[in-house]
């Protein structure tokens, strides 16, 4: 309660000085003539279209063709190689979800028959799809 009351006056204080500072500067800004600013805006506005101008080319050149395409490569191995670790997290993390769940559709995942006790023989434990497979192959 008192950390929310001390951000709080923080946050007041940081506004009202921020408010003062504004207000010393627009009466400044008030006085500067708008052909001034208007030519700003222009020279601004050039230079990025300048700016575009010079991009595009340089796309457009086939000499950068080949590191264009190099760049793309890398960019897609990495993101590629973020996807492949992001789905071994999430496989992994649904194994440890399936083994906390213990005897799931009748599914054993510690080597036990689902009642703690395990099987001296090591039998095959067959998936609830897998037995219905087998029934359709048996019906033939």
């Amino acid at each position: 309660m008192l950390f929310d009351i001390l951000l709080g006056l923080i946050f007041l204080g940081s506004l009202f000085s921020a408010w003062v500072i504004i207000g010393k500067k627009i009466p400044a800004l008030l006085m500067v003539p708008e052909n001034v600013i208007l030519a700003h805006l222009e020279e601004d506005s050039s230079r990025i279209r300048r700016f575009l101008l010079e991009f595009k080319s340089f796309f457009r050149e086939k000499r950068y063709e080949i590191h264009l395409w190099r760049l793309a490569a890398k960019i897609l191995i990495r993101v590629r190689f973020v996807i492949l670790k992001t789905d071994n997290l999430t496989a992994s993390l649904l194994r440890q979800i399936k083994i906390k769940l213990g005897n799931a559709n009748g599914i054993s995942y510690n080597n036990g028959n689902g009642d703690g006790n395990s099987n001296a023989k090591g039998s095959e434990i067959k998936m609830v799809s897998d037995i219905y497979w087998d029934v359709l192959k048996d019906k033939k």
